[in-house]
């Protein structure tokens, strides 16, 4: 094979190769194009933008005072919590050990006990105050 030919060939299976790239860019444009203009339509752009987001959680210095409230009004806000997480904790002893014995094997309960609270506020929430979701009778409502 001579120099032309040779050229001839190698020009031909370049422009056979950047004729599949510029269609595999134009299917991939068509799709792009096709989702939701949001990050919601690009999972993987969005993952990587929500690791540049820093994760914080609020301390118990600023808990009850998220909102900036006052001090007397955060501590109101504290002792009733606490006063219902004692409440809860007696009342409901039974339905928080069985739903935390069921949590491992039913992966909504996991949903739920993840995203039942903002993340903000979850490690407190989880320390003080068991959910629970069985329960041992019902009467219509109640």
């Amino acid at each position: 094979m001579n120099l032309p030919q040779l050229a001839y060939l190698l020009g031909t299976v370049l422009a056979v190769a950047a004729a599949a790239l510029a269609f595999k860019l134009r299917a991939r444009l068509w799709l792009s194009k096709a989702k939701h203009p949001s990050l919601s339509g690009h999972s993987r752009i969005a993952r990587q933008v929500a690791g540049l987001v820093p994760y914080y959680e609020y301390g118990d210095a600023q808990l009850f005072r998220s909102d900036d409230a006052p001090a007397e009004v955060a501590e109101r806000r504290r002792e009733g919590f606490l006063r219902l997480a004692a409440l809860y904790g007696a009342r409901f002893a039974e339905t928080a050990r069985l739903t935390a014995e069921a949590e491992a094997a039913i992966s909504d309960l996991q949903f739920v006990a993840t995203y039942r609270v903002p993340f903000q506020y979850t490690r407190f929430v989880r320390r003080h105050l068991q959910g629970g979701t069985f329960l041992c009778a019902s009467a219509g409502v109640t």
